[in-house]
């Protein structure tokens, strides 16, 4: 919060002396690009067979380097998934925009949460 000139609402509240804890910072336009960026989205896909190798394939074609998998139950019914998906690159670069083109075209749903800069925090 601090970083961000953000009001901190809690202290203290990490279980691990060594965690580091992701916050977000909503709004409705992206940042702009910095030229090291990623890229949040979240795909909705079909429970069967090979469905999240489809949503991935397009990343691989378009050089897109994936930085993060997380599989999400909907809730909706049971085996039912979403992933939230990190990458490099921004919504604005042009492999970008061909590559969730065609993750979109095979996802059930998709929402691309935003584009941020890299952090700069030393690990």
């Amino acid at each position: 919060a601090r970083i961000y000139g953000l009001k901190i609402l809690r202290r203290n509240i990490e279980d691990y002396a060594n965690n580091i804890t992701r916050f977000f910072i909503l709004s409705r336009e992206f940042p702009p690009r910095t030229g090291n960026d990623k890229t949040a989205i979240m795909c909705h896909t079909k429970n069967e067979s090979g469905a999240l190798f489809k949503i991935l394939e397009p990343f691989k074609k378009h050089g897109i380097s994936l930085a993060d998998i997380e599989p999400l139950p909907t809730r909706k019914k049971a085996w039912d998934y979403c992933f939230f998906i990190d990458f490099a690159g921004h919504a604005y670069d042009e492999k970008v925009k061909r590559a969730l083109k065609e993750v979109g075209k095979r996802c059930i749903d998709m929402k691309v949460m935003g584009s941020f800069p890299v952090d700069s925090v030393k690990r």
